[in-house]
């Protein structure tokens, strides 16, 4: 399998892409991240040749020769978040939301899935959070943001 993990760099991302390179059915790992894997990250042997990465510094946008490479994966692991903590709302919405939902659109239009078996579609996670409120009601922000977008 071919996986597309975004959010490497950070604390969750980090722990799925150590599981992703320990995984013999996953075959190669594409990490798309705003900057290079810190040098404090510790990572088996085998992770460069697992692995892929992609620099791309705007994530509400996707050229298609980029679009085009990431629709060549088999599963997308969307890792990629913020902590709420002293950031406003509407900015929180754009990096936990928009950002995906851009991502999603540039595989969509990219054509990813279209030529897949039934029995095999491409897969997409989304790393959410543990008390994620789909009611949108929640007094805790991030509860309420994360919550209105995950899919039960």
């Amino acid at each position: 399998m071919r996986l597309l993990l975004t959010g490497a760099t950070g604390a969750g991302g980090l722990n799925i892409y150590r599981a992703a390179l320990n995984d013999p059915s996953i075959t190669s790992i594409t990490l798309l991240l705003r900057s290079e894997m810190p040098s404090w990250a510790v990572l088996p042997a085998n992770a460069s040749e697992k692995t892929t990465t992609i620099i791309h510094f705007d994530f509400t946008s996707y050229p298609p020769e980029v679009a085009s490479r990431l629709a060549q994966h088999d599963a997308c692991i969307w890792a990629l978040g913020i902590s709420s903590n002293g950031v406003k709302e509407a900015d929180y919405t754009r990096i936990t939301y928009e950002y995906t939902m851009a991502l999603v659109k540039a595989l969509k239009e990219a054509g990813v899935g279209n030529d897949r078996p039934a029995d095999k579609p491409f897969r997409f996670v989304y790393f959410s959070g543990a008390m994620a409120d789909p009611t949108g009601k929640s007094g805790q922000m991030w509860a309420r943001v994360k919550g209105k977008y995950d899919v039960p």
